[in-house]
């Protein structure tokens, strides 16, 4: 009964997600919003390449890897009170593993 409920969420959430984008395709905006995402990724990228090359002179793309999989991580259904704790601990692991 419980895994059948949450296949039922999953189906309802995929649905919406999906009407949404019809939605932003029918507008002409799914291009503006796609764009909008690259260029706040490209940003949180850049931003957090500024610091570290100066702080502790690492490469470009280390950050991407470093920066990408915290924010991923997000997605994970195990969140603490404000989802803090998560992202830090994964960010930690990410650098510790790059050898940061």
């Amino acid at each position: 009964q419980k895994l059948r409920n949450r296949s039922s969420k999953m189906s309802a959430r995929l649905a919406q997600l999906m009407h949404g984008v019809l939605v932003l395709r029918q507008r002409h905006l799914l291009w503006k919003t796609a764009l909008q995402s690259m260029v706040i990724w490209g940003l949180q990228f850049f931003w957090t390449w500024v610091v570290f090359r100066e702080v502790l002179g690492q490469n470009f793309w280390a950050l991407v890897v470093g920066t990408s999989l915290p924010i991923i991580s997000t997605a994970i259904p195990i969140q603490g009170l404000a989802s803090f704790g998560t992202f830090e601990a994964v960010w930690m692991l990410v650098f510790v593993s790059l050898g940061i």
